[in-house]
């Protein structure tokens, strides 16, 4: 794999993020609270500083203020071979440019370039086309390797949901994407965040899709997870796919969704609320959202 560097390796660069939606994945220290929806971004240059360097992969613009070349390459090595792999696993990126991936060196950066807290601990974001991701360096230290990198980074995850997003344009729903990331992560790099500990009660679809981020983050990603691979098992991998192909053409999630399985979103919530008694046990019960769809 060659990477080159435009022109003398250095340009100035802002880089504007206009978004009102974010996907952030979490250091590892408390990565079983998933990830959180963030509202209300503010534009800003990438890290802290104005001076963004850039290198070019086959199929990504890479860009970075100062860090480690280790790090930039680790990266890049993760990109190049995440995307192959989902290519592989037949959840192809098809869009013509080069994915935009900036690389930040702490928390503290990340966290500014997209509006947040300086205490928000995240190890990486996607909006609109772009993903942002935390240098290794950063939550590995001087221990780092490229195989505990692409396991358990944020590479691949980022990557499916840009795909999700690309493949839907952008019809979807927050536990769709959450739980075919992890459902990518699982069948990828056999890499799956803990389980709950403890339920008290189940989440219902639709409660996932109003209230994903105010809902307990371990149960909730576990529960998306649990969704996806139980359609799976319905309805196959293809399935999966022409879900988000038809709510592409539809520009309707749960059109799409009726379109494959034959249901309405009612009937199919009721399905599911029946598969998580079934397989995790009757003592949870699902509390009921009104059906808006």
């Amino acid at each position: 794999m060659g990477f080159k560097l435009n022109g003398n390796g250095r340009e100035w660069l802002v880089v504007l993020i206009l978004a009102q939606f974010l996907i952030v994945f979490f250091l590892p220290d408390i990565r079983d609270y998933g990830q959180k929806f963030l509202r209300g971004i503010k534009s800003q240059s990438v890290g802290v500083s104005s001076q963004v360097l850039c290198v070019e992969t086959e199929h990504f613009r890479v860009e970075y203020t100062k860090l480690d070349e280790n790090d930039v390459y680790m990266v890049c090595a993760s990109a190049e071979k995440a995307l192959q792999a989902l290519t592989e696993a037949g959840f192809p990126y098809t869009g013509e440019e080069k994915i935009l991936l900036s690389i930040y060196p702490n928390t503290e950066s990340l966290a500014e370039s997209f509006g947040w807290e300086r205490d928000e601990q995240a190890m990486g974001a996607y909006y609109d086309g772009k993903i942002g991701i935390l240098a290794p360096t950063a939550w590995m230290g001087e221990e780092k390797n490229q195989l505990r990198f692409d396991r358990e980074g944020p590479v691949l995850h980022e990557l499916t949901h840009l795909i999700v997003d690309e493949m839907t344009e952008g019809h979807y729903n927050r536990w769709w994407t959450e739980g075919v990331a992890q459902y990518m992560e699982k069948k990828i790099y056999h890499f799956q965040m803990a389980p709950p500990e403890q339920i008290e009660r189940f989440y219902s679809l639709e409660e996932m899709a109003q209230n994903f981020d105010r809902l307990q983050q371990r149960q909730v990603y576990w529960q998306a997870l649990q969704a996806i691979e139980w359609m799976e098992s319905m309805y196959s991998e293809d399935g999966l796919k022409a879900i988000m192909q038809e709510a592409a053409q539809e520009k309707d999630f749960y059109q799409g969704l009726k379109n494959v399985v034959g249901q309405d979103f009612a009937d199919f919530q009721r399905n599911y609320e029946n598969m998580m008694k079934i397989e995790w046990g009757t003592g949870c019960s699902v509390e009921k959202q009104p059906i808006t769809h």
